[in-house]
């Protein structure tokens, strides 16, 4: 096999020589490792930050969990006291006999 001498290639093809086997590994690579890798990347940055959304929500939400407690401790509180003050059912009936009573009274004494 005869040796060839690269000094009396032209030079593009001595170019060619030493830019080919470059673009024959760096095709395949990009190809096959980096844009996999970027696409993934791209879609794990997206999901972090969906991720770090919901964090923040829940944030938001377990600071107004202490807020919403005492407003729940206060309403039930009232409704006590709202229940407290009205009759009990058996005194109900005779209320509003009372009120037709006084209805009656008062319309037979109009005419």
């Amino acid at each position: 096999m005869e040796k060839i001498d690269l000094d009396k290639l032209p030079q593009w093809q001595r170019i060619l020589i030493i830019v080919l086997p470059l673009i024959l590994i760096a095709v395949p690579f990009y190809l096959v490792i980096y844009s996999p890798k970027t696409a993934e990347i791209k879609k794990l940055g997206a999901a972090i930050k969906t991720l770090d959304d919901e964090i923040g929500k829940a944030q938001k939400k377990v600071a107004n969990l202490a807020k919403l407690r005492e407003q729940l401790a206060q309403a039930e509180v009232d409704y006590v006291e709202i229940k407290r003050q009205l009759p009990v059912e058996s005194e109900i009936s005779s209320l509003l006999k009372q009120i037709s009573d006084d209805c009656n009274s008062s319309v037979g004494a109009a005419t």
